[in-house]
């Protein structure tokens, strides 16, 4: 498939949109660190402490219903490892 240039600046277009709505793309092109340990096959185990702290305080952003609906399929599920993972390390 090839890419026009007209369908390249649309793409771009579309992004740059997204990115000042606010929308999930913009929030974790912000958020590189956190994008990389939720989308990692690292597991939430082998989290230092600050990455652990980290995480736990984006999760009230990524439960918003407002990004519900954009979130990736696992998500949730790292939300629990991290909720988990920090109540036994006593973090809160």
């Amino acid at each position: 498939m090839k890419l026009t240039k007209q369908r390249l600046k649309a793409i771009i277009k579309e992004e740059l949109s997204r990115m000042k709505e606010g929308g999930l793309a913009g929030r974790y092109t912000a958020r590189e660190p956190l994008e990389r340990m939720s989308s990692s096959t690292m597991p939430v185990d082998s989290y230092s402490r600050e990455e652990l702290e980290q995480a736990l305080a984006e999760i009230p952003q990524l439960e918003n219903p407002k990004y519900a609906r954009g979130l990736p399929a696992h998500i949730p599920q790292w939300i629990e490892d991290v909720k988990k993972r920090a109540a036994e390390e006593g973090i809160q």
